[in-house]
């Protein structure tokens, strides 16, 4: 792949997702230091039927998690840390056989999100093209590499990872990539991340959601990748359209002055 396309196709990709961390409500909001975020993943920012959403994984938010309490809030990075600006409509748990498993899905307000730097990204029926042996970038931000420059202003690092589709189903896409040297790195936080795969035009397609991600460890012989993700078909479809229609628009936002990049 050309570099200059590469460069291109990652800073593309970037404003569709976004991490997704959570703490107390009083350390993220006065201390705001990256030592303060006791989770994180990676929330993937889409459109669909004309209503924003967020989807990241059940593990990420916890099977428990009903909404922000003093001791536990979710908040995204865009250009200043921010509640999840919405709230959590769906989230699917191993224990429902007829839904794929570990999903998150929030609602979003999308003034909100594009005023923050991102791009919600545009998803349509029939629209998922995707086939064993191509070509996927799976992208996230691993939380081992953020890090805090000053007092008051936190880097958040993503991870870029180009494999290919080993396995399809209508449940689970599995993806691999083995690098020509080693590359040792916890790429741990890109749960929820997008799956994007290309097109003919030069383009790029979202294809999936990361539920689970692996590098090559100090320990490991192998110095393969391995990404999990669960497919955006026709199940996932039908339930962005059912909560579309019962999206309640009423969404409390709640400023918090943290710097980001």
């Amino acid at each position: 792949m050309p570099y200059d396309f590469r460069e291109k196709l990652i800073e593309e990709t970037n404003k569709h997702c976004t991490p997704i961390f959570s703490g107390s409500f009083l350390n993220l909001l006065e201390k705001g230091s990256a030592g303060y975020i006791e989770t994180q993943g990676t929330m993937t920012i889409i459109k669909f039927c004309k209503k924003c959403f967020g989807i990241t994984n059940c593990h990420v938010v916890g099977e428990n998690y009903k909404g922000p309490s003093e001791k536990k809030v979710f908040n995204i990075a865009l250009d200043r840390h921010s509640p999840i600006p919405g709230r959590l409509l769906f989230s699917s748990k191993p224990s429902n056989p007829d839904f794929p498993f570990d999903l998150a899905i929030f609602s979003l307000d999308e003034g909100e999100i594009k005023s923050g730097g991102k791009t919600p990204f545009v998803i349509k029926e029939n629209d998922f093209n995707f086939n064993i042996n191509d070509s996927a970038l799976a992208v996230g931000f691993p939380g081992k590499i953020r890090y805090a420059k000053s007092s008051n202003k936190m880097i958040h690092k993503s991870c870029y990872v180009f494999l290919k589709c080993l396995h399809l189903s209508d449940r689970k896409i599995i993806l691999k990539e083995t690098p020509p040297k080693k590359i040792i790195t916890d790429i741990g936080g890109m749960s929820g991340g997008p799956i994007f795969s290309f097109n003919e035009n030069g383009g790029f397609n979202l294809v999936g959601v990361i539920y689970q991600g692996r590098g090559p460890t100090r320990k490991d012989i192998e110095q393969d990748f391995w990404i999990w993700g669960i497919p955006i078909t026709k199940i996932i479809i039908e339930k962005l359209r059912d909560l579309s229609k019962n999206l309640d628009t009423g969404i409390q936002k709640i400023k918090i002055n943290i710097k980001t990049t």
